[in-house]
């Protein structure tokens, strides 16, 4: 089961929604950079890209073992799966998208059914409660007596 985040532009159709699954990407695990282009991460891709470079490059002028390179990029490619979901909402959010709700399923597709006709169940997320508790003696000092009367 996987869940999702759901986000909207303000103003679009109820349909004009994008799912983005949460947890890790093997997708962008495996292809680091074209898979940051096929999501409109500029920023992302540019990064990536220029941070091979730099082990690629650190590897030849250190003269390191071509296994200690392959396992920096590794390591580089292992941090990105995990947070490329995260960084795919900040993006969206910077487009202009609001989240919107969440869904869950085995599949994008049952999902978005699950969204769509959740048979009138609210998949947005409850509002956060504040509850403010009323001062017994206003007048009093504080218990340690350092603070003031806040």
């Amino acid at each position: 089961m996987a869940f999702y985040s759901v986000h909207k532009r303000d103003g679009a159709a109820a349909e004009q929604v994008i799912f983005v699954r949460e947890g890790f990407s093997k997708g962008a695990f495996l292809l680091t950079v074209l898979w940051s282009l096929w999501h409109r991460m500029w920023l992302a891709a540019a990064i990536l890209l220029a941070v091979s470079g730099a082990i690629a490059l650190a590897g030849n002028l250190l003269g390191m073992n071509g296994n200690v390179t392959a396992v920096t990029g590794l390591a580089v490619n292992l941090i990105f799966g995990f947070e490329a979901r995260d960084l795919q909402i900040r993006a969206l959010i910077a487009r202009g998208y609001a989240q919107i709700g969440l869904s869950h399923g085995n599949s994008l597709d049952e999902a978005e059914i699950r969204y769509f006709h959740g048979n009138g169940q609210q998949h947005t997320p409850p509002a956060p409660r504040l509850t403010v508790k009323p001062m017994s003696n206003p007048g009093a000092p504080d218990t340690l007596g350092i603070f003031g009367n806040v």
